[in-house]
């Protein structure tokens, strides 16, 4: 992110949502006051459950099983959150019991694709099943496909600003592995995330940390439930009353 003339000329303070954002706009703005807001999700989008034969149905519609481990993700499907690498972790752990779900698209609602996509896309047809991509999902639906996840991974090569997902995840007491990306490490701290590190083996690192959440529900529950706890903080009240 980078400032501008304009901008400079027009605006007396920043706000930002996260540390990362305000340093890296200070290397290029002569503007002197900043302030960090950071960012809120609507819990009433995440609030929502559905039961266990709902689930199950769920399940049968995407092609896995009752009994399936469920490695999810959730965004657009692009280079730069690291979709290719998941993937690639992914395949490394050569169970057929743990299924990748990888809810998104391209570019929204929209019918564009990519030779990304294109490529990923022919994966997931060597997967036998193991691998689904839905397509776009509506907010309003999300939360069925969350529910049926039983952990998260964010492994996105670009810096965030600050990923909403992270905290859409955490509402939902799920453990999630993520890359130290940006403003994200600002969100949740060790006890809540797996933070890795992006530039060194990261497909290898996102692979250890899979198989690792998979053999250890202790672990799983203990993440999940500080992630949940972590999450409180960001209610768009507190939002609001951080901003006035």
């Amino acid at each position: 992110c980078k400032s501008s003339s304009v901008i400079d000329n027009t605006f007396d303070k920043i706000i930002a949502p996260s540390n990362f954002i305000k340093t890296e706009w200070q290397k290029s703005s002569k503007i002197k006051r900043y302030y960090i807001l950071k960012n809120s999700i609507n819990f009433k989008n995440f609030d929502k459950h559905i039961d266990a034969e709902k689930k199950e149905s769920l399940k049968e519609k995407l092609g896995f099983k009752k009994e399936n481990f469920i490695i999810g993700y959730f965004g657009r499907i692009i280079p730069e959150k690291g979709v290719k690498e998941i993937v690639k972790a992914y395949l490394k752990l050569n169970n057929d019991n743990i299924k990748l779900l990888l809810v998104g698209s391209y570019n929204f609602k929209t019918t564009e694709t990519s030779d990304y996509n294109t490529e990923l896309e022919k994966t997931v047809l060597q997967s036998k099943g193991n691998i689904v991509i839905t397509g776009f999902v509506d907010n309003d639906v999300l939360y069925n496909y969350i529910n049926i996840m039983d952990i998260c991974v964010f492994a996105s090569l670009c810096e965030e600003a600050a990923q909403l997902t992270l905290l859409e995840e955490k509402k939902k007491k799920k453990s999630i592995i993520c890359t130290k990306s940006g403003g994200n490490v600002e969100y949740a701290d060790e006890n809540a995330v797996i933070f890795i590190n992006k530039e060194e083996d990261l497909i290898n690192s996102l692979y250890k940390n899979m198989q690792n959440l998979y053999n250890n529900s202790n672990l799983r529950s203990k993440l999940s439930q500080e992630a949940y706890k972590q999450s409180l903080n960001y209610t768009q009240e507190n939002y609001y009353n951080e901003f006035i």
